[in-house]
């Protein structure tokens, strides 16, 4: 079911493609953007609501040998970390890469606009 979440996020996104305008390398920035943040919302409320009481398999936290609970919004992340080296992410690992990708495009798309932008009126 994890699945499920990505796949509608990555859906709304080539939705986007198809917004009116026939303008499809805006189309295209648009859509990177919505999947960008929308993944940073999933992420971020992921951290928002990680309680590692109930998360990090811990009947009683902290325990003995629990060493750390890391937790910051950018990228987002939320991780247990025990003294013997064990660490549990409890932000799903799809969202940062989901992040890069569609920052990558939003400044791929916005470089290509813009050089597209100039080439057009330099050339009257």
């Amino acid at each position: 079911m994890s699945w499920v979440v990505p796949l509608i996020i990555a859906g709304l996104g080539l939705l986007c493609l198809r917004l009116p305008g026939g303008r499809r390398g805006r189309n295209a920035c648009v859509g990177s953007v919505v999947v960008g943040a929308l993944s940073y919302l999933w992420g971020a409320a992921q951290v928002v609501f990680a309680d590692p009481a109930r998360m990090c398999d811990t009947p009683s936290w902290p325990r003995a040998d629990w060493d750390r609970f890391e937790e910051r919004f950018l990228p987002p992340r939320a991780a247990c970390h025990w003294d013997d080296g064990r660490t549990q992410d409890l932000v799903s690992p799809w969202v940062v890469p989901a992040l890069s990708i569609s920052f990558g495009l939003a400044v791929a798309c916005l470089v290509t606009l813009a050089v597209a932008r100039h080439r057009k009126e330099h050339k009257r």
